[in-house]
């Protein structure tokens, strides 16, 4: 029942039981009314079942809205998810994931979706040296977060000398490190292209900028490499 107040009146309004009864009745009433049980750390305060509880975050809890920066958020919870992006106003690749709170992995945000993170070269790259392992990279992709990535490229190599065979690779950090398995062509004359391509493959473990190329290999020079796409995905990120 709603509260009436008692207009108080110097030397008229009895000070007695029936008005200090109606103050304290409604204190009590008030008391019941908040009820909110002892604060619970970690927690948040939910209604269920008409009563407030102090419950858990849980994904239906979360606004709609999906977070999207260059940043994944530091205090997620199970279920969250959030965009990842080089650049707010102009990104190369856009990345979904979804914050895994049981997963036994170190990486607990796991990719669901988005575009690869993809360099393509028009070329001719062209390489004079032949029997040695090369750069094809015009800069080297710095994988933003630690964590789980899958590599992938193709493209075309002829050479102006002669039929060549070739062999194209990723690597880390420099040439000297290839990683993966490399895919191997070959041209049947002078000045025709053959198609290369190197198979997806996983690296696992990666740290935070950890820095990737591509590598060429040929066996005839002069050798030129044209048409190359090389992309990055991850699996799942810290």
């Amino acid at each position: 029942m709603a509260y009436t107040p008692t207009n108080w009146v110097e030397g008229v309004t009895t000070l007695g039981p029936t008005n200090m009864n109606k103050i304290e009745n409604e204190l009590v009433a008030l008391d019941a009314r908040l009820g909110i049980p002892p604060v619970v750390n970690g927690t948040w305060l939910k209604g269920v079942g008409g009563a407030p509880v102090w419950t858990a975050l849980g994904p239906a809890d979360l606004p709609a809205m999906v977070g999207y920066g260059t940043t994944l958020p530091g205090s997620p919870v199970d279920g969250q998810e959030a965009i990842l992006v080089d650049s707010t106003t102009n990104p190369t690749w856009a990345w979904r994931f979804r914050y895994n709170a049981g997963s036994s992995s170190a990486y607990k945000w796991e990719y669901i979706g988005g575009t690869p993170w993809n360099v393509e070269i028009p070329g001719p790259i062209s390489l004079g040296t032949t029997g040695v392992w090369q750069n094809l990279s015009p800069f080297l992709m710095s994988v933003p977060r630690a964590g789980d990535y899958r590599f992938f490229a193709n493209g075309n190599a002829y050479a102006t000398g002669g039929a060549s065979a070739f062999a194209a690779s990723w690597y880390q950090g420099t040439t000297a490190t290839l990683i993966g398995l490399a895919g191997y062509t070959a041209s049947t004359a002078a000045n025709v292209d053959a198609s290369f391509a190197v198979a997806w493959f996983a690296r696992t473990g990666v740290a935070a900028s950890t820095q990737f190329g591509l590598a060429g290999h040929n066996a005839v020079a002069t050798a030129n490499w044209r048409f190359i796409s090389h992309q990055i995905v991850p699996v799942r990120v810290a």
